[in-house]
């Protein structure tokens, strides 16, 4: 059986959770350079309720990323770095640096990002090649640019709601205290603004709610039960769409640029110049009409979610962790049923490109503005947007340096929205899929059996203070 252990002496002794967890899987990455670990049915599992972004499978194995960990954690243990976020800096996996692809490796790359649902002998019919090449090259990209099948998906066909909430505060706090606090079956992200503005933080969460009035009241009047306790405010919206994009348009191989008139005349003035020629991204719009479904199918569509492409027999060992043993032809008759009833929407991630900043902007307005920005975001290098019910909430991947430009010049956008929070840089705390939800269905009633206290927040703040 392949362990880790031969790496332990590189790493300090620590009582840290957080540290813990980071360390085991920045050894499994250790591990896959040295060829210790293969990349497909690893027999090492990262933890999955982990507290920190970085997963050593995904990440692109890189020599010098190898030498920088081994020499940063040397340094730690020869100078007694003892502070957690300090050895977290130090040991921050964006090392990975910019890759430039070559004029043959494009073609391949943007076949894959258009056409994410195609086989790979149909993309191969496409480029003119053979499959054989398209199968290189994908596996060329992710040790390259860690690149991996993964989907937009609708959560309101399994009769469930999806939410993002806001909160600010403006004391000191403890990241382990929140975590804690909201830790449950239906959490799916938790981040942290690393960047204070005027003496305030924000934190933002995502959860899914089953679609039932009790349950929805109880979610919403578990935050106001914390506010003035915990945080100062929440803002609670409802996801109604989401999408994502690439613009390889940007890219010339080596580097990203952006159009200058963006930058002479504003985004406002950008956006009306080329209206007619700027198109709308292509939202997964959520549409609010449940599914026959059992609990296998619920997990099913989760592990599609992170993982597009997985094979039925990858898709069987999953199930069989959680308890249920199917067989090859089963699993491929349901995810054929599911896929009918098209609840996910199938795109393209990549760890590399040089896309190392990421800013957060959400933003309260009505439906015109809503439209100006959503074109707007067409023109950058990658985007993810969540159409909520008060405006949007998107991302944009930014090269090097490019993070503060860009903030500055949605700055100048706030006289024109209700009301905008731009988050220069942020912590990931986790992301999960919400796999313990399943146990919670109920197929022959079709109802989920949630019991009182679900959220119980503000109880499990009174036990922890």
């Amino acid at each position: 059986m392949v362990t880790t252990k031969k790496y332990d002496d590189l790493f300090p002794q620590t009582n840290n959770l957080e540290l813990k967890t980071l360390f085991e899987k920045i050894k499994i990455y250790l591990a896959r350079c040295d060829g210790l670990i293969k990349d497909s049915n690893p027999s090492v599992i990262v933890k999955r309720d982990d507290m920190e972004t970085f997963d050593p499978y995904f990440t692109p194995k890189s020599r010098a990323v190898y030498d920088t960990i081994v020499y940063r954690l040397k340094m730690i243990k020869k100078y007694g770095i003892i502070n957690p976020e300090q050895i977290k800096r130090l040991l921050s996996l964006d090392l990975v640096r910019e890759k430039k692809l070559k004029r043959n490796e494009r073609k391949f790359l943007e076949a894959f990002i258009a056409y994410p649902d195609k086989t790979y002998t149909e993309i191969a019919r496409m480029l003119g090649v053979t499959p054989a090449a398209v199968i290189y090259n994908l596996r060329k990209f992710r040790e390259k640019i860690g690149l991996r099948f993964v989907s937009l998906f609708d959560y309101t066909k399994f009769k469930l709601r999806n939410y993002v909430v806001f909160v600010k505060f403006k004391h000191t706090y403890d990241k382990q205290v929140f975590f804690r606090v909201f830790d449950n079956p239906s959490l799916t992200s938790f981040n942290f603004d690393t960047f204070s503005s005027e003496g305030r933080r924000w934190g933002w969460l995502g959860f899914v709610v089953p679609d039932q009035r009790r349950v929805l009241k109880e979610f919403k009047d578990s935050f106001v039960e914390l506010e003035g306790i915990l945080f100062d405010e929440a803002r609670v919206y409802e996801i109604k769409g989401i999408g994502h994009g690439w613009n390889l348009e940007r890219f010339d191989n080596r580097r990203w640029f952006f159009q200058e008139d963006m930058w002479l005349y504003g985004l406002l003035n950008f956006v009306e110049k080329y209206e007619d020629i700027l198109p709308l991204p292509d939202i997964f719009w959520f549409s609010y009409e449940p599914i026959p479904f059992d609990n296998i199918d619920f997990l099913l569509f989760l592990f599609k979610k992170a993982n597009y492409k997985a094979s039925y027999r990858e898709l069987g060992g999953l199930l069989r962790e959680q308890g249920y043993n199917l067989s090859i032809t089963q699993i491929g008759e349901r995810v054929k049923k599911l896929e009918s009833f098209n609840v996910w929407k199938p795109y393209v991630h990549l760890a590399g490109l040089g896309l190392s900043e990421v800013l957060t902007i959400n933003v309260e307005c009505n439906d015109a503005t809503r439209e100006i920005l959503l074109k707007a975001l067409t023109e950058f290098p990658r985007y993810a947007v969540s159409i909520h019910d008060k405006g949007l909430l998107f991302m944009l991947f930014l090269p090097h340096g490019y993070g503060e430009k860009f903030a500055y010049l949605f700055d100048d956008f706030r006289n024109y929205v209700d009301d905008m929070l731009i988050i220069r840089r942020f912590t990931n705390i986790g992301s999960w899929l919400p796999v313990k939800m399943h146990r919670m269905w109920n197929a022959k009633r079709r109802f989920w059996e949630v019991g009182k206290n679900y959220f119980n927040f503000y109880e499990k703040l009174k036990s922890f203070t």
